[in-house]
């Protein structure tokens, strides 16, 4: 079982160390690998399937175990899906204006330069559609460069085409998994199963990667996507719902600067300071660090169990705090190595655990 394949981008060498590993997979496995498991839709995470794709198709891959939030056709993953590219486009589109304003607004550097820190999840290709850099379109890395180039274009090298390549292209059969249900066992490992915790199938449980102030688990962030920012990206000017103020009060900025009153109390140069045409724009890096998080709160949770003395590998992915919460409603029959069937919660498994892989980075609010 090969769980996850990627580099945080920009690391040195990184696309040669990839390389390097899946070629020591080969070898370690004789060419044959039972499962691949994809955590989530990260390119630190997927960006191997890529990068060392002539490493991987020496590898015969058996099945591929996918969340359920990838499948198509799936409500509620649809539904996540179009809120999401809803979200990208409304970040791409603030990151283009906030470019325009460089040099004449300094919040405009200072919002443009946190957005890009989230680069760091994205490959070239994502950033560029993020607008996350200047580059209109962005050339596929040199081989020379440390960074393996793919063998598809520029277009191609993106996070959405490794997830692409490990559905269509492994030839494995793919899985979607849900949590709860039935355990998965491990062909040839008859003291192994697998209990699949995550990712929720509860939408408010995938929004939450905040600290209840109950119990302030980690630490805060805007919860839920900022509507009214999405709202003043649409060209008709958002929904009626989503307006400060009836449109009846609505005056246009070209109307105004035409009225004496505003020429004297909005436009003059001492009153730039009440002007608020720009602020919904810095919004918009609450909108990034909230459309990371709830990717990451899509990953599969994996607990790998050895039967016979009930020891148990955790696999988070980069679960953040909602994930983690949900598996307190999950619950499993299972035979223990007497024969017997006994219930199984999360507790029970987070107790066993005896190999943690840590999540998303040691973040306080995915560890």
């Amino acid at each position: 079982m090969l769980i996850d394949c990627g580099i945080l981008k920009g690391t040195p060498g990184g696309g040669e160390s990839l390389k390097n590993a899946i070629k020591n997979v080969v070898e370690v496995t004789g060419g044959k690998l039972d499962v691949l498991v994809v955590t989530h839709e990260h390119w630190d995470h997927v960006s191997g399937f890529l990068q060392a794709q002539e490493e991987f198709k020496q590898l015969t891959i058996g099945e591929v175990w996918l969340a359920w939030t990838e499948q198509r056709g799936n409500k509620l993953a649809d539904r996540l899906r179009s809120q999401k590219d809803k979200a990208k486009k409304a970040v791409a589109d603030a990151s283009l204006k906030l470019r325009k304003l460089l040099g004449t607004d300094k919040q405009a550097a200072a919002s443009l330069g946190a957005l890009e820190k989230l680069g760091l999840f994205y490959s070239d290709q994502d950033q560029a559609s993020l607008g996350l850099t200047a580059v209109a379109q962005v050339a596929t890395p040199p081989a020379t460069a440390g960074e393996a180039a793919p063998e598809s274009s520029s277009s191609s090298y993106s996070t959405a085409s490794a997830m692409d390549w490990t559905r269509l292209k492994t030839g494995g059969q793919v899985r979607y998994l849900f949590p709860g249900g039935e355990t998965i066992p491990i062909p040839g490992l008859e003291d192994v199963r697998v209990f699949v915790l995550g990712p929720p199938q509860n939408e408010s449980w995938l929004k939450n990667d905040s600290p209840s102030k109950k119990e302030p688990e980690v630490y805060s962030l805007a919860s839920g996507h900022d509507l009214g920012f999405l709202a003043a990206l649409e060209k008709r000017g958002g929904v009626d719902g989503m307006r400060p103020f009836n449109p009846s009060f609505e005056l246009k900025g070209k109307t105004a600067k035409r009225e004496a009153f505003f020429q004297q109390t909005y436009f003059m140069e001492a009153d730039l300071w009440r002007q608020i045409e720009l602020d919904w724009l810095w919004t918009a890096e609450r909108l990034a660090l909230q459309l990371d998080s709830d990717t990451n709160n899509t990953s599969l949770v994996l607990a790998i169990e050895l039967v016979s003395d009930g020891k148990v590998l955790l696999f988070p992915g980069d679960a953040q705090v909602g994930n983690w919460l949900s598996w307190q409603e999950l619950e499993w029959t299972v035979r223990n190595p007497h024969g017997e069937l006994e219930k199984v919660k999360a507790e029970g498994l987070l107790k066993q655990t005896v190999l943690y892989k840590v999540g998303h980075h040691a973040s306080h609010n995915a560890t």
